[in-house]
C-alpha cells in the first residue's frame, strides 16, 4: 500500500505509475490522480490554440501518418544518406522534411542537424575549453564538447561554487 501525494488515499501499488528514479520506484501519484491532471493540462493548452493554429497541426499531423504508412507499406523508401550533406546515417536519424505539407509524400530526406537548419535552429556550438564546434540537441544547453572538456576547465563544482566564483574571491581578497 503506497500514500498519493495529491489526493492523499491509501492504494494498492499497482495503481500507482512506475518511476525508476523514486525511492520505491513508483510514482508519488496515483494513476488517477496524473490523468486527471494530464488531462487538465491538455485542455488548457488546446484552449491556447487559434482556429488556423489547429488546422496547421493537424495537417502536418496527416502529413507525418501518410510518410509514415508509405514507408510501412514500402511505397516510399527512406535512404541512408541526407540529402542535404550527403552523409551516412542509421535509419533513425534520417528525417522526412516537408516543404509543403500539402504534398504529404513529397518529403526531402535529411538528417537531423540539417532538419534543424532547415527550420532555423542552430544546433552547432564551440568548446569552452578546445574550442572544436560540436553538435548538441535542441534545448539543451551545452558549453562543453565533452565531460573530459567539462573537468578540464575552471567549472568544476566546490562545495557548492564554481572553481571561477573561487578565484574571483580570492583575487579580492589578495588586493
Amino acid at each position: 500500500m503506497k500514500i498519493c501525494t495529491q489526493c492523499d488515499t491509501r492504494k494498492p501499488r499497482d495503481k500507482f505509475h512506475k518511476k525508476a528514479r523514486a525511492s520505491d520506484g513508483l510514482s508519488s501519484w496515483c494513476k488517477a490522480c496524473k490523468n486527471s491532471i494530464e488531462t487538465k493540462r491538455q485542455q488548457a493548452k488546446r484552449e491556447t490554440l487559434t482556429h488556423e493554429q489547429r488546422e496547421i497541426k493537424a495537417t502536418k499531423k496527416r502529413a507525418h501518418k501518410q510518410v509514415e504508412t508509405a514507408l510501412y507499406k514500402g511505397s516510399l523508401i527512406k535512404p541512408k544518406r541526407c540529402e542535404c550533406c550527403n552523409k551516412v546515417f542509421p535509419p533513425r536519424e534520417i528525417h522526412g522534411h516537408h516543404h509543403d505539407y500539402a504534398k504529404p509524400l513529397e518529403v526531402e530526406w535529411v538528417c537531423r542537424a540539417c532538419h534543424y537548419l532547415d527550420h532555423g535552429e542552430r544546433l552547432i556550438a564551440e568548446c569552452e575549453t578546445c574550442s572544436v564546434e560540436f553538435e548538441h540537441q535542441r534545448g539543451e544547453k551545452r558549453a562543453f564538447c565533452s565531460h573530459a572538456c567539462w573537468h578540464k576547465s575552471d567549472r568544476i563544482l566546490d562545495s557548492g561554487r564554481l572553481a571561477s566564483e573561487r578565484r574571483i574571491e580570492n583575487k579580492e581578497a589578495t588586493q
